[in-house]
């Protein structure tokens, strides 16, 4: 087990709230072997040749075989679907692969972008670290090469075992005519900016709902030992760590990227927006970065491997708020929503729950 990244406190069961294992701070103070350095350049090349080579070939391809482009009627959703809807072979049963090639596009994307700046190391990009604690917790490292290579064979072990499966049963349903699109799901004439904002709106806070409880519920002793411990293995996360889970945990905490707009009989669009916003935001939660332009939303999942029984929402603090279990990044964010529960400490040095 790597020494950086995996905390033995939270192999062995969840900590105490503002308690740190006694091997932790050793823990994190291990060096990369001559090894590991060499498959770390293999990484840069990868990861930098890769995303390179793909870019290059859809812009030919694009030359070359130019996409039908529609026009624009006054919504940047709508022109952006009917774009989709109109280069796809066999419409509208062609739609039903738009999850399986989404859920891959994005989850590829995300993971090969931060894969790429833990391998690089820009030294201009450390200041967008997190680093905190470094007292108790030692300065935040990079990730081993081998624990980025065993973090992406569970990540693959879990899409083409249980992700690509589920997406391909109704794939297959619909192109035999078992299942199929109401028209108000998918005619782009029925989608337009403000209904998509205001279901997405909708179905994050479902989503926030049901990932709530669900990841209080794996921190119970008998969920924890069997399922969720995997995941606490490691205290400092990168971006792969964000599908270290148990097969169940996948198909459990899946049902919030597809039940909320299922429930809402929401339009095609809001589908795929979930699970682009869902791979991009839980893989920044994961990533150890907090970028500019991006919203702060990093570090609050980042306290969650830290104190283990603090910040169990997804995507908003709001539920964690409401129900006690939010441990604020900062003073001005404890004193903002103090109108909701009041705070007495702030993480994370200043932890004293």
């Amino acid at each position: 087990m790597p020494q950086q990244l995996r905390s033995a406190g939270a192999v062995k069961g969840a900590l105490p709230v503002g308690e740190v294992s006694e091997g932790t701070a050793e823990d994190l103070k291990s060096s990369f072997s001559a090894k590991d350095e060499a498959l770390r350049k293999r990484l840069c090349f990868w990861f930098t040749v890769l995303p390179i080579s793909f870019v290059l070939t859809v812009a030919v391809w694009c030359l070359l075989c130019p996409p039908r482009l529609p026009p624009f009627e006054g919504s940047v959703i709508r022109f952006l679907y009917t774009f989709i809807y109109l280069n796809l072979p066999d419409a509208p049963k062609s739609l039903a692969v738009m999850p399986l090639v989404t859920t891959w596009a994005s989850e590829l994307a995300v993971n090969g972008f931060f894969t790429h700046l833990d391998v690089m190391r820009y030294p201009f990009l450390d200041s967008c670290r997190i680093h905190y604690c470094s007292d108790r917790l030692g300065t935040r490292k990079y990730p081993p090469a081998h624990e980025i290579l065993h973090a992406m064979k569970l990540f693959f072990k879990g899409y083409l075992y249980v992700i690509t499966p589920l997406h391909t049963i109704p794939l297959i349903l619909y192109y035999v005519d078992v299942l199929k699109f109401a028209p108000a799901e998918y005619l782009p004439e029925n989608i337009s900016d403000w209904k998509f904002i205001k279901d997405m709106v909708l179905c994050i806070l479902m989503a926030d709902w049901w990932n709530y409880w669900m990841h209080r519920m794996m921190h119970w002793p008998f969920f924890y030992r069997r399922l969720h411990k995997m995941h606490h293995e490691y205290t400092y996360t990168f971006v792969w760590v964000n599908h270290v889970f148990h097969d169940w945990e996948l198909i459990l905490f899946g049902l919030s990227v597809v039940g909320p707009p299922l429930l809402l009989k929401a339009h095609l669009m809001v589908h795929w927006g979930m699970i682009v916003f869902t791979v991009v935001h839980t893989g920044y939660q994961h990533s150890g970065y907090i970028l500019p332009h991006l919203p702060n939303t990093s570090p609050f999942h980042d306290a969650h491997h830290y104190l283990i029984n603090k910040n169990f929402s997804s995507h908003t603090p709001f539920f964690d708020m409401l129900f006690g279990t939010y441990a604020p990044n900062t003073s001005k964010q404890r004193d903002l929503y103090s109108w909701v529960r009041p705070y007495v400490a702030v993480y994370p040095c200043e932890a004293a729950f």
